[in-house]
C-alpha cells in the first residue's frame, strides 16, 4: 500500500513517541493531522483519539486537545 510522506511520518512518529497530541504533532510540521489520520483509518491501520489539555506554544494551555495513539497497522 503507497502511504504518503505525510502518512509515514505521522505513523514513525507515533512508533517512536506512542501518543501525540496535534500540538506535538504541529511542532514536528505535521499541520492538519485529523485528515492524516482519517486517511491512514481508511487504509486500515487503528489509531485511537482521546482529548485532553495541551500546552500549546507560549504556554497557552488549549481544551480538549486530540491525541493520537497507533494501535495497530494495516495487515495487508
Amino acid at each position: 500500500m503507497n502511504l504518503t510522506f505525510r502518512e509515514r511520518k505521522l505513523l514513525e512518529e507515533l512508533e517512536v513517541h506512542k501518543s501525540m497530541s496535534t500540538v506535538d504533532l504541529h511542532k514536528v510540521g505535521l499541520c492538519s493531522p485529523n485528515t492524516i489520520v482519517y486517511s491512514l483509518r481508511k487504509k486500515g491501520y487503528s489509531i485511537e483519539t482521546s482529548r485532553k489539555d495541551a500546552v500549546g506554544h507560549a504556554g497557552v494551555v488549549h481544551r480538549a486537545v486530540a491525541h493520537y495513539s497507533l494501535v495497530g497497522g494495516n495487515h495487508e
